[in-house]
């Protein structure tokens, strides 16, 4: 049997340097993207703290009304976002200062995910008297940019497994909760990741209202 010899041929034709530079390009791309909700989040705390939500149109009447009704974000997005955001901060306050500029340079930035650094900032109570190893990991998050898998390995190989009951890494670090009185922030944290893997799987507006309303009233039940 006699094989067609087209996509070989196909396959020398090409430009070589012209694949590689736009394989370059999209990883750069892919780079500025993940790095895109520090800056997101960097407008945010300005449009919350200086109160210019108020120059929006349609007319506001509050931050919330910007930024879950005008921009349509997600509320639990957002505020993972705007936690990351402050967590990064306190750990790498040049990180923070740089990205806008950068990014507006078109210059190449290593930016974890706000899942990732919302992730280390819960599991670093878990480190106590083990400083030297939480800095280890710190350094893999916010210098190399590791990912959530790496991560959820990484930690892993740190901390020692439980006697029982599921390891401390089983889900994700962010979910993991703590023995003892439950906790109503925690608790809304849970129905958060339930209301946004909803959302992936695609289920009906009206459902996802429903948890919306649910979680609006645990959020008065706080005051």
């Amino acid at each position: 049997m006699v094989m067609s010899s087209a996509p070989q041929q196909e396959q020398e034709t090409v430009d070589e340097p012209a694949v590689r530079g736009f394989l370059a390009d999209t990883a750069s791309a892919v780079k500025a993207m993940k790095a895109s909700w520090l800056r997101v989040a960097l407008n945010l705390k300005r449009i919350r703290d200086e109160e210019l939500w108020s120059y929006a149109t349609p007319a506001c009447e509050n931050f919330e009304d910007y930024a879950f009704g005008v921009l349509k974000l997600n509320k639990y997005v957002a505020r993972r976002m705007l936690k990351a955001m402050d967590y990064t901060s306190s750990k790498r306050p040049d990180m923070v200062d740089d990205v806008s500029g950068k990014l507006e340079r078109g210059e190449e930035v290593v930016v974890p995910s706000y899942q990732v650094v919302n992730n280390l900032r819960l599991a670093e109570e878990k480190f106590e008297g083990r400083e030297e190893e939480f800095q280890a990991l710190e350094s893999k998050v916010f210098d190399e940019g590791i990912g959530r898998v790496t991560f959820k390995r990484e930690v892993d190989g740190m901390l020692p497994p439980r006697t029982e009951g599921p390891g401390i890494m089983e889900t994700s670090v962010d979910r993991v909760q703590p023995e003892g009185t439950p906790d109503l922030d925690r608790l809304m944290g849970r129905l958060r990741d339930i209301q946004q893997d909803l959302g992936r799987l695609g289920v009906s507006s009206e459902s996802s209202e429903l948890f919306s309303r649910l979680l609006d009233s645990l959020e008065a039940e706080k005051v």
